[in-house]
């Protein structure tokens, strides 16, 4: 358990000199140590702003473009369960066209796979139709991205 411990507070060191590394335009290495545990990488999307979102797809497409994601693991999932779940709603493509045009071409380079919400999309009054085609959903994202955490030993991204 103590070794499980220190696995998450490394990957926490190494995501926060990624985040560090990736807005001072540096290139991030990922320790293979980190990279031969996971099952699968998940973004961690805390302010649910548009902006985090956007960072978290370019730093996907960095590290798929310098070839750091395993073509074994699945792709970065990134659960949206917050007010950024509106830019996947095909009427809001104006006003987030960078955006959903990255998430758009990585998810076609099986790079992400973008999951919003169901329970986010009922309080915003959002029809699942009104999605892009390569946006799934989930019935609970908090519960989601628990899940991919405990039981698919993921670890965030």
């Amino acid at each position: 358990m103590r070794r499980f411990g220190f696995l998450r507070f490394a990957i926490l060191v190494v995501l926060l000199a990624g985040h560090s590394a990736y807005a001072a335009g540096q290139r991030l290495d990922v320790p293979e140590a980190l990279e031969a545990e996971a099952s699968g990488y998940v973004a961690r999307i805390e302010l649910n702003k548009p902006m985090e979102v956007e960072s978290a797809l370019k730093r996907a497409e960095q590290f798929y473009l310098a070839n750091k994601l395993s073509p074994d693991l699945p792709p970065v999932v990134l659960v949206l369960h917050g007010p950024e779940v509106e830019i996947f709603k095909r009427d809001n493509y104006q006003k987030y066209k960078p955006i959903v045009d990255l998430a758009a071409r990585l998810h076609s380079f099986n790079v992400i796979d973008v999951r919003v919400c169901r329970t986010q999309l009922r309080i915003r009054e959002i029809e699942e139709q009104s999605l892009y085609p390569f946006v799934g959903t989930v019935a609970f994202g908090p519960a989601e991205v628990t899940r991919l955490l405990d039981d698919e030993k993921y670890l965030y991204f």
